[in-house]
């Protein structure tokens, strides 16, 4: 992880929407638009990113901390409640979750590729040709726990 926040460079480029949250996702996960549900005062309710395939393209929006209501990015949200999420861009940089692989825990080097992983939102190390690698880890991991925040660029 860089810095103690998601959004790792200063200002980022894309741009940053609100709405209810649909699930209890910690800031650092990949979401997306909660489809066949109603806007909420005119704004979409988001949820992990679950594309039902591994690396299946999504629009890149990651959950950012709440900052407004005291809270970190180690801690979930409750269903319900407002969250803001950033369109990550080509580019930026940014603290990402790590999802679950079988053995002893995730292992990368600089410049690995990561996908999005099929139901939760979280990067998993990419698997080949036909997905798309959604970003580049930017630190050395040894054998850390799923779930666990680490230093991505945007591809």
């Amino acid at each position: 992880m860089k810095g103690r926040t998601i959004l790792v460079m200063g200002q980022p480029r894309g741009p940053r929407y609100s709405g209810p949250i649909g699930d209890t996702s910690k800031p650092g996960t990949i979401m997306q638009v909660k489809t066949a549900t109603e806007m909420t005062n005119g704004d979409p309710t988001y949820i992990a990113a679950a594309p039902g395939t591994d690396g299946v393209k999504v629009v890149p929006y990651i959950l950012i901390e709440d900052h407004n209501q005291g809270k970190t990015v180690d801690d979930a949200f409750v269903n319900g409640t407002l969250c803001e999420v950033a369109a990550l861009q080509p580019g930026e940089d940014f603290n990402g979750r790590l999802g679950e692989v079988a053995g002893t825990g995730n292992t990368g080097a600089i410049g690995d590729p990561y996908m999005i992983d099929a139901e939760d939102g979280l990067l998993v190390p990419w698997v080949g040709a036909t997905v798309e690698v959604f970003a580049i880890l930017m630190e050395t991991i040894t054998q850390v726990a799923g779930g666990t925040l680490c230093w991505f660029r945007k591809t």
